[in-house]
């Protein structure tokens, strides 16, 4: 069974308008602090620091290792190189919030 409900998108422009609001600063200033946070945490995943907040979740770069693939149009093996990659792995206390707003909503 394929799931069509539609999901709103959440733009940065409206987390910028609503820190801007919060924390009375203008929104070039607001967009500047979340800039930042963004490219401390983009830092901390190169230089393979794991990044958690407890009330959202982990941030951890993980090493996948070298792979073999199949590529079905051609029918050829394909060989996948080993590489790091970010994952995000949300708390439980996130995800609980979202099920039980998922179940009081009628999608």
């Amino acid at each position: 069974m394929e799931d069509k409900r539609e999901f709103e998108e959440f733009k940065k422009s409206e987390l910028v308008a609503d820190f801007a609001r919060n924390f009375d600063v203008k929104k070039n200033e607001a967009n500047q602090m979340i800039d930042f946070m963004f490219k401390k945490l983009e830092k901390a995943l190169i230089d393979g620091k794991t990044f958690t907040q407890r009330s959202f979740g982990r941030f951890t770069p993980i090493f996948r290792e070298r792979r073999k693939a199949m590529n079905v149009a051609r029918k050829t093996e394909v060989d996948i190189p080993s590489k790091y990659a970010p994952v995000l792995r949300f708390s439980k206390t996130l995800r609980d919030k979202v099920k039980d707003a998922a179940n009081e909503r009628s999608w």
